[in-house]
C-alpha cells in the first residue's frame, strides 16, 4: 500500500484539538525564524507580493489605508488617495519603506513588479504619480523604475510602451522589457535586455536585443512580450508592421510568435514563422542540453493551413477511432515545438514540428521527452467530432502527448486516453508533469464514461499515473492496496519537481484522518512516486479549503488554507467555525502541524515565497473581517474592513 500512514502528521497544539499531545506555536519572544510581523499599509486582496532572497515587495492601497486614504506619493505633487504604492520589505532587517511610486493601474497588479536577482523593478504610470520621470517635460508617459535593497525611493531606468500588456518579463539574472520604439533601428528590436550582475546590485546599462528575423524595411523589428519561463523569452509580431512572416502569402496576422533565449547575453530574436491565435498564448519553454526547446498551439485559421489531417500526417498518426472522421477545417490551435538552436541553423530543416494534437489551454512537457496538451472531442475529425476514449460521445476533454521525435504518433488507443478534469482548481488544468518522467492526470469517470475504481459507480474524479515510456501500459488508477486517490485540487510543485500538492478526499483511503465523524472533508498532501506508476501521499490531517487549498512548498516546509467548518475546530477561539486559517507542516514529519493565524479565502497560494526552492521567507494576505467575531483592526486605522500583509522568517 503506498498510502503511508506514519507519514500523515496530526494537527498537535493541545489548545486547538483535543487530539494533540503537544503544542506547536509561534513565540513573539522566541528565534526569528516563524516570527509573524504585521505591516501597516492596508492592501487590495490581489496585491502581488513578490519575493526575492530576503527582499519582498507588495503594493499599498492608498484608497484602504488610514482614515479617508493616505497619500504615500504626495511628495511628487500628487494630489489623490487612489493609487496603488510599491513597498520594500527587508526580511532580515525588518526594514519597511515606501518607495513612494503609483504602480501603472493600466496594466494587471501582478504585472507591475518584479524582482531579479535581488532589485527590485516597478512599472509606473507618470500621470499616476504625478511626476516626470525620464525628464521630457510632461507626465504621460509609462517608465520602468528600480530600488535596491534598503532603499526608500525609486531610480528611473527607462521609458516602456504604453499599449504593452506585458512590458517586462524575468529571464535568469536579467530583466527584458518593451519599449514603444516603432522603428529600433536595422537588425535591432524595441526589447531591451538588462543585468543584475549580484544580489540587490543596480542594474547595468540596458542592451538593445539583435534580431535574426529578416527585416523587410531594414528599420528594425517591433515585439510584444509574452512571458518568460527556464530563461527563454516569448514575444508576439505584428505582420501589419515587419511584413508577411508566416508563410500565407498574406501581411494581416497579429500574432507570430517569436522567442528569445534569454540565458544568452547576446541572445538574438528570432521568429518561430507561426502563428497564434492571440496575444496570451500557451507556450511551453524549456532549456535543455540540445538548447532552447519550446512547444506551443498554432492557430490554423491564421496560418490557412489544416495541420491536424492524415494527408499531412500520415494514417498512422489518426487513432483508430477516428478513421472515418478526418478533420476538414482550419478552426484549430494544434500542438507544434521547435529546437530554437537548430532552427536558426536550419530553418527548412529543423523547422517547427507539427504534432496535429489540437489544443485548449496548457502546453505540457516532461522534459524535452514527450509533449502534451488536452483535446475538445469535438475539435478531432469532422462533424460532430472523434469519440477519442471510446464512450459513446464526442463531448470530451480529452489529455493525449506524444514523443518529441520527428514524425512520432501519438497514443491512440482509447484505454490510454482519458477524460480529464480540465477546471480543476489549483491551475493545472487536470495534468501533472512529476518528476520529468511521469504524466499524472485528475479523470472525471462521469465524463469518461468508465468506472476506474471498481465501485459500480461513474461518480468520482481520481488521479492516474502514466509512464509515457511504457507504450503497453494504461494510466494506473490504484495507488496500492485498492486505494484510488481523488482530488479537489491539483497543482504542480514548481520548486521541488519530484513531487506535487494536493488537496485529497478522506474517502480516498477510507479514514476519517481529521476525527470530526465524517468522511467527507479533504486534506493536503504532497504526493510523490513511491514505487512505479505508485503515489505515495504524506499530509497533515487537517482539512483543507476544499477548492481552494492554496498549498505550496518552501524551503522544506508546505504550507496550505484550512477551513474551520470542515475541520470542526475553532483555530482562533472566536465561537465560530467561519473562518480560514493559514498552517504550516515540516515535510520531514519531525514537526507537528502549526497554526500561524487567520487568513482569507481568496483565491490565491496562502502564502508567497518567490521562485527558491530554499526561500528565505514568505508573505502573504490577511483580512482583518477573518479575525474574532468582530474583525480585528490589525494596522490601526480604525476599521477592520482592509486586508493587510504579514510575513516571517523561515529556519
Amino acid at each position: 500500500m503506498q498510502i503511508d500512514p506514519s507519514r500523515w502528521t496530526l494537527l498537535a497544539c493541545s489548545t486547538l484539538l483535543a487530539i494533540g499531545t503537544g503544542c506547536s506555536s509561534d513565540d513573539e519572544d522566541g528565534p526569528r525564524p516563524f516570527v509573524i510581523t504585521t505591516l501597516t499599509p492596508a492592501v487590495i486582496g490581489s496585491t502581488p507580493i513578490v519575493v526575492s532572497g530576503q527582499q519582498m515587495a507588495f503594493l499599498a492601497s492608498e484608497s484602504e489605508t488610514g482614515a479617508g486614504g493616505t497619500n504615500y506619493n504626495a511628495a511628487n505633487g500628487d494630489s489623490d488617495t487612489g493609487d496603488d504604492i510599491a513597498f520594500l520589505v527587508g526580511m532580515d532587517t525588518d526594514v519597511v519603506a515606501s518607495l513612494a511610486v503609483a504602480a501603472d493601474p493600466a496594466l494587471a497588479a501582478e504585472r507591475t513588479l518584479a524582482f531579479v536577482n535581488g532589485t527590485l523593478f516597478i512599472v509606473v504610470s507618470e500621470a499616476a504619480d504625478a511626476r516626470d520621470w525620464n525628464g521630457d517635460s510632461d507626465t504621460d508617459d509609462r517608465v520602468l523604475v528600480f530600488a535596491q535593497p534598503g532603499a526608500t525611493g525609486a531610480t528611473y531606468l527607462a521609458d516602456l510602451d504604453f499599449a504593452a500588456i506585458q512590458p517586462m518579463v524575468t529571464s535568469s539574472t536579467h530583466l527584458v522589457y518593451q519599449t514603444s520604439e516603432t522603428a529600433p533601428g536595422s537588425g535591432l528590436t524595441n526589447l531591451y535586455r538588462v543585468a543584475v550582475a549580484a544580489f540587490g546590485a543596480a542594474p547595468a546599462t540596458p542592451v538593445q536585443v539583435s534580431t535574426a528575423l529578416l527585416d523587410m524595411d531594414d528599420d528594425g523589428v517591433f515585439a510584444n512580450l509574452v512571458a518568460s519561463e527556464d530563461g527563454v523569452v516569448s514575444a508576439l509580431l505584428d505582420e501589419g508592421l515587419e511584413g508577411e512572416l508566416n508563410g500565407d502569402g498574406s501581411a494581416d496576422d497579429d500574432y507570430t510568435l517569436a522567442l528569445l533565449d534569454g540565458s544568452l547575453a547576446d541572445g538574438l530574436l528570432v521568429s518561430t514563422g507561426m502563428t497564434v491565435s492571440g496575444p496570451s498564448p500557451s507556450v511551453r519553454a524549456l532549456q535543455t542540453s540540445a538548447g532552447v526547446w519550446a512547444a506551443f498551439l498554432v492557430d490554423e485559421a491564421s496560418m490557412e493551413q489544416n495541420f491536424n489531417t492524415p494527408a499531412v500526417l500520415g494514417s498512422a498518426w489518426q487513432p483508430p477511432q477516428c478513421t472515418s472522421q478526418d478533420d476538414g477545417d482550419e478552426l484549430d490551435e494544434v500542438l507544434h515545438w521547435v529546437y530554437l538552436d537548430d532552427f536558426v541553423a536550419d530553418p527548412i530543416g529543423s523547422a517547427p514540428e507539427n504534432t496535429g494534437l489540437v489544443g485548449t489551454g496548457q502546453v505540457y512537457s516532461l522534459n524535452d521527452d514527450y509533449v502534451g496538451t488536452v483535446s475538445f472531442e469535438v475539435d478531432e475529425g469532422s462533424g460532430g467530432g472523434c469519440d477519442l476514449n471510446g464512450d459513446g460521445d464526442s463531448d470530451d476533454r480529452i489529455f493525449r502527448w506524444v514523443q518529441v521525435q520527428a514524425g512520432a504518433n501519438p497514443p491512440g488507443s482509447a484505454s490510454r486516453l482519458h477524460a480529464v478534469d480540465a477546471g480543476m482548481p489549483g491551475g493545472s488544468g487536470g495534468v501533472i508533469e512529476l518528476n520529468g518522467g511521469l504524466w499524472v492526470i485528475a479523470v472525471d469517470e462521469g465524463e469518461d464514461g468508465r468506472d476506474l475504481n471498481g465501485d459500480s459507480a461513474e461518480d468520482r474524479t481520481l488521479v492516474g499515473v502514466l509512464d509515457p515510456l511504457l507504450t503497453g501500459t494504461d494510466f494506473n488508477f490504484d495507488q496500492g492496496n485498492g486505494v484510488f486517490a481523488e482530488p479537489t485540487w491539483l497543482a504542480a510543485d514548481r520548486r521541488t519537481p519530484s513531487r506535487f500538492t494536493m488537496a485529497l478526499t478522506e474517502r480516498s483511503v477510507g479514514t476519517d484522518n481529521n476525527g470530526d465523524g465524517v468522511q467527507n472533508d479533504s486534506v493536503a498532501t504532497f504526493p510523490f512516486e513511491a514505487a512505479p506508476r505508485e503515489l505515495n501521499f504524506p499530509g497533515a490531517n487537517v482539512a483543507v479549503s476544499e477548492t481552494n487549498a492554496g498549498i505550496l512548498t518552501a524551503d522544506g516546509f508546505g504550507f496550505y488554507r484550512a477551513r474551520e467548518s470542515s475541520q470542526g475546530t475553532d483555530f482562533n477561539s472566536d465561537g465560530d467555525l467561519d473562518d480560514f486559517a493559514l498552517l504550516r507542516i515540516n515535510l520531514s514529519g519531525s514537526e507537528p502541524t502549526t497554526f500561524m493565524g487567520l487568513l482569507q479565502n481568496l483565491v490565491r497560494p496562502a502564502v508567497e515565497p518567490g521562485p527558491s526552492s530554499t526561500a528565505f521567507g514568505i508573505g502573504w494576505v490577511v483580512q482583518e473581517g477573518q479575525q474574532g467575531t468582530t474583525g480585528a483592526d490589525l494596522n490601526g486605522d480604525g476599521d477592520t474592513n482592509d486586508f493587510v500583509v504579514r510575513y516571517t522568517r523561515l529556519p
